[in-house]
């Protein structure tokens, strides 16, 4: 039974105190956190574009046509059927961090920081 008490005690100590050096985040944190995950799709798009538009040049398209026409490679678009089709690099760790961040700050519109506990 003491075991119980201990291990149970023992365990809501360690989850309280790493509750308390959780980091909070802020809104403007979560702002600059959504900045930076759109620096980096565009980092990583940007050759992915650049070979779809030489690809259609050399079909012989001009290249204005090809830049329209490739113009939102990999940004997330409706599709023929309806369905919202998921943008390039949406997965990334800093972007899924800050998808969160933006969902729960736009539940929650009065909480000016996040407990990233």
């Amino acid at each position: 039974m003491n075991k119980i008490i201990l291990t149970t005690s023992a365990l809501f100590l360690f989850f309280n105190v790493h509750y308390a050096l959780a980091e909070a985040i802020t809104r403007d944190q979560a702002v600059q956190m959504m900045a930076e995950c759109e620096t980096f799709r565009v980092q990583k798009i940007a050759p992915l574009k650049a070979k779809e538009i030489d690809r259609c040049v050399e079909k012989g398209k001009e290249l204005a046509s090809c830049e329209r026409f490739y113009n939102d490679f990999g940004e997330t678009y409706i599709a023929a059927n309806g369905y919202q089709q998921i943008g390039m690099f949406w997965d990334a760790p800093i972007c899924k961090q800050a998808l969160d961040l933006e969902k729960y700050f736009g539940l929650y519109p009065g909480k000016e920081s996040f407990n990233a506990w």
